[in-house]
């Protein structure tokens, strides 16, 4: 996922559709800081951290075989 190709410094707007190679997004959740944006992917089990604001594109990726992902929200 990346979101550098949209304008600097901004986040993706309200409606934005937001693709993540191809899986279906579930679940997505901003950290308090404002800065990161959790996104899960219930058919593959993947949980994406991204940096909107510095660099638009994914920090890291967690998989999560064991029990899935459906709901996701930054605590």
């Amino acid at each position: 996922m990346d979101f550098s190709t949209t304008v600097p410094n901004t986040t993706p707007g309200i409606g934005s559709s937001i693709s993540h190679n191809g899986h279906k997004v579930s679940s997505i959740s901003y950290h308090n800081d404002g800065q990161h944006l959790f996104v899960a992917t219930e058919d593959n089990s993947k949980i994406t951290l991204i940096d909107t604001i510095q660099t638009g594109k994914t920090k890291s990726s967690f998989q999560c075989e064991r029990e899935g992902v459906s709901v996701i929200s930054a605590t």
